[in-house]
């Protein structure tokens, strides 16, 4: 739809009962979703797929696995969530379960079968009502396709990764209002910092809002004809931000942000007040390195006309993104030596606070804090069990650490490895407060500070310790 139409699209993943990675779904708020875009006139199709339902089971009920149908309408009524949909083969599969054309329910509900089947058609067109819950059981997804032709509309194409001295202006069209600009080296916010070209960098969009606006916003990536790049393991996400430059960049707030995604695109949207924004197009890429050169399209649809400025930050805004997400969004773990402390006061007694970042990255970001001013933490990590997922730090499944004072560090990312299987994570850690800067663990007699080894100079590797301010430190 996304490809047809050119409008936003969004992928709403129906969760299950039988699914262990779907906790606590909202089916009612589902359930609003689904009634608000069909109300909005949005278009909607549905893929019938469930991993752990027989092939039979479906044929049973009329209905083709592995298999799109298009979501033509949804009613709610004495109780009953009915939804309409249209196998686009005809009426050669039909459902035959509950609410099916035949089923004796329409009987029973008099006022919703003269409502809902009051239409004279012919039962080979496809079209069948379906239940809610039979709906979230065999349906595995629905694409919402947002047509809104009073929107405007700004799209860019460039590289996730440019080199200072060879970004080039690139045409953009944005619709019912003057082009937005596109400059070669303008910075967000603050002055411009000096960036050598020998250093990465990373594209990145300067927004400009003067009324309080609806966006929708979709990244694309670029599929390559190597297979082998093209079935590596890498996710996308887009994110809006708020960032200030204290003399360094540093993100101060995410109001806007899409889940991480193995897909060829992914979306979100939201509403902003006027101001100043920086979105940021990423990509992870957990064992590939040629992909560094990556393109992506960028398409920025909005209720009200924007300004849009392409620029360039430095690579290590990768680092600074995520521990910002951890901090925002992360769960505080809690330890036994901070089990007695109230919750929002745990992990502070020894100044060292760990966090672990779920929300929008399936998978896992353990990030650990330390505020103290003379100690390092010496941190062991061990993942315990994985299946189907990738560590960042090669593969290695014990980490281990030493954090700086007054430093922030993310351990380990844990993604999932296929988007289309399930994942496991176990994992367990200890740390200790220590006067040395080196790691008990050694290899060949030699000390490190972190092992696997982090090259510190290397500000691509989200693994450095970062520095944070002085509020809130511990005194030893």
């Amino acid at each position: 739809l996304a490809t047809v139409t050119g409008s936003p699209c969004e992928t709403v993943i129906l969760g299950r009962f039988n699914n262990p990675d779907v906790k606590n779904v909202n089916y009612d708020k589902l359930w609003g979703k689904l009634l608000h875009s069909r109300d909005r006139g949005f278009l909607m199709c549905a893929m019938c797929s469930n991993n752990s339902i027989d092939k039979e089971e479906f044929e049973n009920l009329g209905l083709l696995n592995i298999h799109a149908y298009s979501l033509q309408d949804i009613k709610e009524a004495n109780g009953h969530r009915l939804l309409r949909l249209r196998n686009p083969w005809g009426g050669t599969y039909r459902w035959l379960g509950d609410w099916s054309d035949d089923s004796p329910l329409w009987l029973t509900n008099p006022e919703l079968r003269s409502e809902l089947l009051r239409e004279k058609r012919s039962k080979k067109d496809g079209v069948f009502w379906m239940p809610f819950s039979s709906f979230i059981k065999y349906f595995e997804c629905v694409d919402i396709c947002k047509l809104r032709p009073d929107w405007y509309e700004v799209r860019d194409s460039a590289n996730f990764y440019p080199e200072i001295s060879t970004i080039k202006n690139q045409k953009q069209h944005q619709k019912g209002s003057s082009s937005p600009t596109v400059s070669e080296h303008s910075e967000p916010i603050k002055a411009t910092p000096s960036i050598t070209t020998n250093k990465k960098l990373m594209q990145a969009y300067y927004l400009t809002l003067t009324n309080i606006t609806e966006l929708d916003i979709t990244l694309y990536r670029k599929i390559s004809k190597n297979l082998r790049i093209q079935r590596s393991e890498v996710s996308l996400c887009v994110a809006i931000v708020s960032m200030e430059q204290t003399p360094v960049y540093r993100i101060y707030s995410i109001p806007i942000i899409s889940n991480r995604g193995q897909h060829k695109f992914v979306s979100t949207d939201g509403y902003l007040e006027p101001g100043t924004y920086v979105i940021l197009p990423l990509l992870f890429n957990p064992d590939n390195k040629q992909l560094d050169t990556t393109e992506f399209t960028i398409a920025v649809h909005s209720s009200r006309s924007i300004d849009l400025k392409r620029i360039s930050l430095p690579i290590r805004i990768h680092r600074e993104f995520l521990i910002k997400l951890c901090l925002f969004f992360g769960e505080q773990v809690t330890t036994s030596n901070s089990k007695h402390l109230p919750k929002n006061q745990q992990q502070q007694e020894d100044g060292i606070t760990i966090y672990e970042l779920k929300k929008f990255w399936d998978g896992l970001v353990l990030l650990v804090e330390n505020k103290r001013q003379t100690k390092y933490v010496h941190f062991h990590f061990r993942c315990t069990l994985t299946q189907n997922a990738l560590i960042s730090r090669q593969e290695n499944h014990e980490l281990y650490d030493s954090i700086p004072p007054l430093h922030r560090q993310i351990i380990v990312t844990i993604s999932r490895k296929n988007a289309s299987h399930s994942f496991t994570i176990g994992h367990d850690f200890q740390y200790i407060l220590s006067n040395d800067s080196h790691i008990k663990h050694s290899q060949n007699g030699k000390k490190y500070d972190h092992y696997p080894r982090i090259n510190m100079d290397n500000d691509e590797d989200i693994h450095v310790p970062q520095q944070i301010s002085a509020r809130g430190i511990q005194h030893d």
